[in-house]
Parts: C-alpha cells; sequence; structure tokens
C-alpha cells in the first residue's frame, strides 16, 4: 500500500471511529472507544511525518540546489549569470534519508563578488550545498566563495562540469596560452584540471593537462559555460 492511500485510511478509519464513539452509551464505552480513536489519531500523525520525509525527487532536489545559489549570488555579487543544473556536482548525493546530514553538493557559478566593477573582477566561483533539519537546501557560507579559495580555469567562462568524486572536480574550458598574447576575452588553449578540495575547504589544482591549442577571436560571455 502507498503512503498517501495508508495516511488516507488511518484518517477515514479516525474520523469515523470517533463519530461512532460520541453516540455511544454509557459513558465508560464511549471512554475506550474515544482511547482507540486516539491511537488512530497518532498513527496517521505519524503516517504523515513519514510521508513529509520522504527524499526529494531527483529534479526537485536540483530545482532547490539551483534556487538556493541563484539567491546566494544575487546577494553578494554583481552580474551574476544564471545557475545551470549542469553546473552541480553531486559530491554526496542525497538518495535517501539517513543521507540527508552528510549531503553536500557543489556548484560552479560565475559573478563580480562584490561588484568591483571592470571585466577582470568578474570570475569563477563555487558554492557548497547541504540539506538543513527543515528539509531545505542552503549554501553554506564558510565552504563557498568568498571565504574558500577556489582555483581552476582562469578564463572568466564557467568551465564546462565533466566529472566529480567527494573531493574533487574535472572540469574542461578554454584559459589562457602560458605563453601569453591572449586578451583577456579571448583564451586559447582548450585545457582539462582536476582541483581539490582540502580540510579547510579550499580548491586547488592537482592536475591540469592542454587539449588543444585554437583560434579563437570572438569574447567569451561571463557565465557562459564553456563546451
Amino acid at each position: 500500500m502507498t503512503p498517501n492511500l495508508t495516511i488516507e485510511r488511518y484518517a477515514v478509519q479516525a474520523a469515523s471511529l470517533r463519530a461512532i464513539c460520541l453516540a455511544r452509551r454509557p459513558s465508560f464505552l464511549r471512554w475506550a472507544c474515544l482511547v482507540h480513536s486516539l491511537l488512530l489519531t497518532v498513527l496517521f500523525g505519524v503516517a504523515v511525518n513519514c510521508s513529509a520525509q520522504e527524499v526529494p525527487l531527483v529534479p526537485d532536489i536540483t530545482k532547490q540546489i539551483v534556487r538556493a545559489v541563484q539567491s546566494y549570488a544575487n546577494a553578494i555579487s554583481c552580474p551574476s549569470g544564471n545557475v545551470s543544473p549542469k553546473s552541480i556536482a553531486a559530491l554526496l548525493p542525497y538518495k535517501k534519508l539517513e543521507d540527508r546530514d552528510s549531503a553536500k553538493y557543489a556548484v560552479l557559478w560565475s559573478g563580480d563578488i562584490g561588484c568591483l566593477g571592470g571585466s577582470g573582477s568578474i570570475a569563477t566561483q563555487i558554492a557548497i550545498v547541504t540539506v538543513g533539519p527543515n528539509g531545505h537546501f542552503r549554501v553554506v557560507p564558510g565552504l563557498s566563495s568568498p571565504a574558500i579559495k577556489f582555483e581552476g580555469i582562469q578564463a572568466r567562462s564557467i568551465p564546462k562540469l565533466v566529472g566529480n568524486t567527494s573531493d574533487t572536480l574535472i572540469l574542461d574550458g578554454l584559459d589562457y596560452s602560458p605563453a601569453g598574447g591572449d586578451g583577456m576575452c579571448c583564451p586559447t588553449v582548450l585545457v582539462r584540471v582536476t582541483v581539490r578540495a582540502d580540510e579547510k575547504g579550499n580548491w586547488t589544482v592537482v592536475e591540469r593537462k592542454p587539449r588543444a591549442t585554437i583560434a579563437n577571436t570572438q569574447p567569451i560571455v561571463p557565465g557562459d559555460a564553456a563546451r
């Protein structure tokens, strides 16, 4: 039987039994009957609580994470582009109720923290999202930009997230040539980098692989993912 049907059954039985109880005579029978009704009501409450504690579906989790990070980005930066579901990494996914306290997600976003102004102030940022006691997804400021350091691809575009573990992210994107000569607008080296979080939550590059050099003359739009 599904949870919703179970809840409906308890509710109907409790309401029906209470009506019968109130019509009972003598009073001691009415009292015993009401006690039985109360037990059913308690069971109804337990069933409702269990149903409310179900793990959200993945699309619902994604929506809540995007909403939490978008609100955080809008509060501390400008301009902040739209947070993309493709930039979410499930470091410790929320699959069952037992995972709620440990579930953790890393989300990449782009913006000028503090609204300093100038093209050089826009950079890729990171937000760490966990699940609160009430089941709501929330950004942890102490583990997110700007409180922690995030190294990766220096160009202003958000890199493409291609993989992750519980403490690493694998990113593809366009970066500036080590030899120099690239304008701020136009990085020319396609790279893949792996970044790892340390015990303090800072992310540093542990592997960097140039994949190709392209003739890029088109400015990268801040907030766009490199493909």
